[in-house]
């Protein structure tokens, strides 16, 4: 699809620190509730039990909330017929309950969440099936398969620009997705330390739509690190039969290895190493930043390249094409975001606010109109006050 607007005659250094502020303040009122363009997603307070299952009550808070905001009709059902028409009405049935099977056996607290996840749908008078929840698992996977015809959404940006306060970076992240009613499945975790006894202190957060598997691809720890997942086409699809094949040996899905890993409390390098060394299933990109790293790890399935911001430099970009190649021509996202922040340069209102980096996500011409929500993650931020996660906004 074609950007909201295109940019190309725009004098980049005409912009000015007024800009981002103007930016910035629409923000805030939308924040704050005033209707516009730009509203917070829900919330949800996830319990995190000691064995590492999450609560049923956090999934029927995401669905109830969800379906109080839109409606079932403009929420899940529009995205759930939406991607059965492109991929999942051309499985085989008996696929459905093999890829259950697998999470069954490798990835039993995620089954049981699926089964919560469906439970509540069912008591709201919806059948959502965990073997049609167990193929959303491997929703990614499959969408590289040949028996995908969805034409991915020029999908998916990371903007990242050095603090200048501390160690760190800000973190903006656009997840764009099809159909336009998917943003509208939006909600924000707080994940609770099953191993603290304050009420108040939050493990790790998370702002997805893909919370109805279980996982999510965005995702930051305070204090230790902040990712997010981008799509990556493979040089050439995938057969069914490999994603079976994989699932049935327990490779993990995309879905779930942020949380997974989250969960295990890895130190950043630890993290940095386990997302680029583990077996994966189809090609991603994985974009993170902690206290001494930004970088982009260009996964396929068991191989990486990693990225990194230079320590000269103070932005790194990412979009959908890998790092060493130039941008598709018909989709300059990352083009025109490094054109912007050369023009701005590292000034104070992008080295002292996440809200530069926001501001640049949120341009058109890097904001396109698949852009289900812009969120920003600042997991350095040296303020014991202060969220990981300061700020999302769903694009309605």
């Amino acid at each position: 699809m074609q950007p909201l607007v295109t940019l190309p005659s725009i004098e980049w250094r005409a912009l000015s620190f007024a800009s981002i502020l103007l930016v910035s303040l629409f923000v805030l009122n939308c924040q704050n509730g005033v209707e516009g363009l730009l509203a917070p997603p829900p919330i949800c307070t996830a319990q995190v039990q000691q064995s590492g299952m999450i609560a049923s009550e956090t999934w029927s808070c995401a669905i109830q909330s969800v379906i109080a905001l839109y409606g079932f009709e403009n929420s899940f059902e529009p995205v759930f017929l939406a991607h059965n028409k492109t991929l999942f009405n051309n499985l085989n049935e008996s696929l459905f309950s093999v890829l259950w099977e697998s999470i069954e056996e490798y990835y039993p607290i995620h089954a049981a969440e699926l089964n919560d996840i469906s439970s509540t749908f069912s008591n709201l008078g919806h059948y959502v099936s965990v073997e049609y929840l167990a193929a959303w698992v491997w929703f990614h996977e499959l969408a590289h398969t040949t028996a995908s015809t969805l034409e991915m959404p020029t999908g998916c940006t990371a903007v990242i620009t050095r603090r200048g306060d501390a160690k760190g970076f800000f973190h903006a992240r656009n997840m764009d997705q099809t159909p336009s009613q998917a943003r509208n499945l939006t909600v924000h975790f707080l994940f609770k330390n099953p191993n603290s006894t304050d009420p108040n202190d939050i493990w790790f957060e998370a702002v997805d739509w893909y919370w109805i598997t279980t996982g999510f691809m965005t995702g930051v720890k305070k204090g230790v690190i902040s990712v997010q997942e981008n799509w990556r086409d493979a040089s050439k699809p995938f057969s069914v039969e490999d994603i079976v094949s994989y699932a049935a040996n327990g490779v993990i899905p995309q879905v779930f290895l942020f949380r997974e890993s989250f969960q295990r409390n890895y130190n950043p390098k630890d993290l940095l190493a386990s997302w680029s060394q583990v077996q994966l299933a189809s090609p991603m990109y994985v974009i993170a930043t902690s206290s001494d790293d930004a970088v982009i790890i260009t996964r396929d399935v068991d191989t990486f390249r990693a990225t990194a911001m230079d320590a000269t430099a103070w932005f790194l970009v990412q979009t959908n094409y890998d790092p060493w190649l130039p941008d598709n021509p018909e989709d300059p996202r990352r083009t025109h975001a490094i054109a912007m922040l050369n023009a701005f340069g590292y000034t104070e209102a992008m080295s002292l606010s996440p809200l530069g980096a926001y501001a640049i996500a949120v341009t058109p011409g890097v904001l396109n109109n698949d852009t289900a929500y812009t969120s920003v993650m600042d997991p350095m931020n040296p303020s014991t006050q202060s969220s990981g996660l300061p700020l999302c906004v769903v694009h309605n």
